[in-house]
This record gives C-alpha cells, structure tokens and sequence, in this order.
C-alpha cells in the first residue's frame, strides 16, 4: 500500500532534489533575515474600547424592549467616523497631550492632530456595537488618549456644545470680521492720508514749480553758453592740470607790480571765466534743489489721489459690510437655543460595555514577524521551483518522452564522460552527453 504512494511523490521528491538549489537557499536566507526583521519591525500596541447603542431605558445589557439603530447607524458609520477625527474632538486631546508650551506651537499641534486621526479607527459591529481602536508603539498612554477621545465624542453627542457654531452664528460672524476688516483698512488709509504734507493747491504749486524749472533751465543754458564763451578766451592762458585761483592769485601779484599790460588782461579773462563758472554752478544747485521740490510734491499729490481713491473704496466696502452686518443682526437677533448634535437617536443611553485599557502584549508578536518571514521564504522557494520547472524544456522522465513521442523506450543511458563509440564526425567527440531515452528504431 506504501509502494504505490511512494511511486507516486517520486516524481515530486525528483522535482525537488533537482531544484535543491533554489528550494533551499530562499529558505535558508529567510531564517535570517527574518529574525532581524523581527527585531528591526516596530511593535504595535492596540487598546479598544466596546460601546453598546440602545434606546431602552432599561439597564439590562441586553433588554427585550431595546430598540435597535439597524441599518440607520450603518448609514452613518461613516459621517461618525468622520465627526471622530475631526479637529473638535482631536483638538483639545492633542493639546492635553502636548502641554501647555508645546501646544502653544501650531506646527507641533497640526503634527499631533493629524497623528491621531491615523491611529483612531471606528467600528460599528453588527448592529449594535461601537468599537474604538487606537494604535501606538508603546502601550503606556493609549488608554488616558482613547477615555479622552471618548469622552468628548460622546460629551458632543449628549450634551449642549457651545463650540459647534449653527448656520446663523456662522453667518453672523463672518459678517462681523467683515465689517472689522474693513474698518480698520479704512482706519490705516485715513491714517496714512492725514501723514502726508498739507495740501496748499498742489495744482497751483506744481504749475509755479514747472514755471520756476523753465525759467532756471533757461538761465542754466544762458550761463553755460557764457562759460564756453570763457573758456574759449582763457585756452592759452590756463596751464592744463593747473589751479584756476592759484593762477588768478599769481597774476594779481605780477600784475599789482607791472600795472597794466598782458599780466592785467590775463587776469581779467580769468576771472570773468571764474565768475562765469561760479554763476553756472549756483544756477545748477538752485535747479536741482527745484527738481527735488517739484518731485516731492508731484509724489505727494499722486499719493494724496491714490489713497483718496482707496479712501472711497473702502468706504464702500465700508458701508457693504455694515449694511450686512446690521441686516444679519436684525433678522437672527434672537439667541438660538443649545442642542446637542443630533447624530444618533438616544446618545444619552450609549453603555460603555469595554472601557479603554493599556494594552499588555503587542498586536503581532517577533515570533510571529519571524514565522511569517519564513513561511513567506518557503513560498518564495516553492514558486522558484515550480516556475523553473514549468519553463524547463528539457524531458526528465520516461513517460514524458512517451508521451511526446509515441515510441517506446528500451534503454536509457547514464551521464558519462567517456567517447560512446560513436562514428566519427558525429558531432559529439569526447563531449558530456546524456542520453534520457533511446527509440527502438535507433537501437535495432
């Protein structure tokens, strides 16, 4: 009974012993690898907590008369799942966690926020069964993080919140910072108007300004004319790289000793060539100085313009936002009363059946990180073999050639080394043949 089983996994033990290689090696590299893989894995610890929905007043676990939420609660499994992971409820779990100092930093808080909305999941089991899960890789404070996220997930059920806004109070609001805006840019504008210099009759002013540059621009050009004029008398009596008032002082000293004569008449050219210039450089100053007048004012009366154009636009904007804002006060002026929010149909009788706890052991094990790596390492190992031998188109067994063939087989020759006899020319010398199957046709 043995024999003819064995007869049919020898074909499998062959299978495996000629792919020894690939079936052994993944093996044997997985056992490594997955021992460091189990030390180097993050550890995972989970804490849950089961809540029981009910509408019965009873307090029997499971009271005959309690209402089921049914197919009502799966329908919004998901806006509570999404009610749980927002900043209302995350957000003042992560600033308890932070502390004071570090919840004052909004990087930090975001970072927080965001860490918890990817550790907390929310299950609805069956149809009655609410389970929270937080995961973390240490189990120390996942209990105190999930009574708090909890707590103020049912607290927002069950009782009056103050910090959710209704449509109206959200509307009124936005209507308020609107108007506070807009008072304080018209504030900032009339405050940077009343700043600049007072307005005498710019018109006037800039047209006295453009009259006086006129008129220096003429008598600029008259005393440039009149140096040239100069200075084409004094050519030859100017020592190029020499000091005009040194000059003119040698000569009065040359001509106060000959009196009159070339010396005098060399003086005289100097100075009127020096007087000339002198003229030239004050009506230059006194041009420059009304340039810088004339663009000063001609600045101040464009910004006067500009921001008493931006002055009636946010008045506009101004006078908008108060329309607004008066209109919102007047139609939502009576207080709309606190509700809780209205998700499900009785939070106030949800039974915590599981409260939270830390976790004791991890969600997976190193035992088992590294029986997975090795079972994970001998599946790699069975499918390399499997698939070297589906496309392996060498013919390994008898029937098989059979098969392919349709002749039968009476011998089969070993592996040698050895020439076979073969006639020479024959194409395979003194080469390693190995010969599975032999036809009758080529025997006989």
């Amino acid at each position: 009974m043995i024999r003819p089983i064995l007869a049919q996994l020898r074909p499998i033990f062959e299978i495996f012993w000629r792919r020894r290689r690939l079936l052994f090696i993944p093996i044997l590299l997985s056992i490594p690898l997955s021992i460091v893989g189990a030390f180097v894995a993050p550890t995972i610890y989970v804490s849950k907590a089961l809540l029981l929905l009910q509408e019965s007043a009873s307090d029997n676990f499971a009271p005959r008369e309690a209402i089921s939420y049914g197919d009502t609660t799966k329908d919004k499994i998901a806006g509570l799942q999404a009610f749980m992971k927002s900043e209302h409820i995350l957000l003042p779990v992560a600033q308890a966690r932070l502390g004071a100092r570090d919840s004052a930093n909004l990087r930090l808080l975001e970072i927080e926020v965001e860490a918890l909305r990817n550790r907390l999941t929310l299950e609805l089991i069956g149809n009655d069964f609410l389970q929270f899960q937080i995961r973390g890789g240490q189990p120390e404070g996942l209990r105190p993080t999930l009574e708090a996220v909890i707590s103020r997930f049912l607290g927002s059920l069950i009782a009056p919140e103050e910090t959710v806004l209704s449509a109206t109070q959200l509307v009124k609001d936005r209507s308020a910072k609107e108007l506070e805006v807009a008072e304080r840019q018209l504030s900032e504008a009339q405050r940077r108007l009343s700043q600049l210099p007072t307005d005498p009759g710019n018109g006037r002013a800039l047209g006295q300004f453009k009259e006086q540059l006129a008129a220096k621009t003429a008598e600029l050009d008259a005393a440039r004319d009149a140096v040239n004029r100069a200075r084409a008398e004094v050519t030859e009596d100017i020592r190029e790289g020499g000091d005009l008032d040194r000059q003119i002082e040698a000569l009065k000293a040359v001509a106060a000793e000959s009196g009159a004569g070339p010396a005098r008449d060399r003086l005289d050219r100097l100075i009127r060539f020096q007087e000339a210039v002198q003229r030239h450089d004050r009506i230059q100053r006194d041009l420059d100085e009304i340039s810088r007048a004339y663009t000063a004012l001609e600045r101040a009366t464009n910004d006067r313009t500009e921001l008493r154009e931006t002055i009636a636009r946010l008045q506009q904007q101004h006078d908008e936002a108060r329309r607004l804002h008066d209109t919102y006060a007047l139609r939502f002026s009576a207080p709309t009363p606190l509700r809780s929010l209205n998700v499900l149909k009785a939070p106030e009788r949800i039974r915590v059946v599981d409260p939270p706890k830390d976790p004791v052991a991890p969600v997976i094990t190193r035992r088992q990180i590294a029986t997975a790596g090795i079972f994970a390492g001998l599946l790699l190992a069975l499918a390399l073999v499997v698939a070297t031998e589906l496309l392996d188109p060498h013919v390994w067994r008898i029937g098989e050639f059979t098969s392919i063939t349709g002749l039968p087989v009476i011998a089969q020759l070993p592996v040698t080394d050895e020439p076979l006899g073969l006639p020479d020319g024959a194409g395979i010398g003194n080469q390693r043949a190995r010969v599975e199957a032999f036809p009758q046709h080529v025997a006989s």
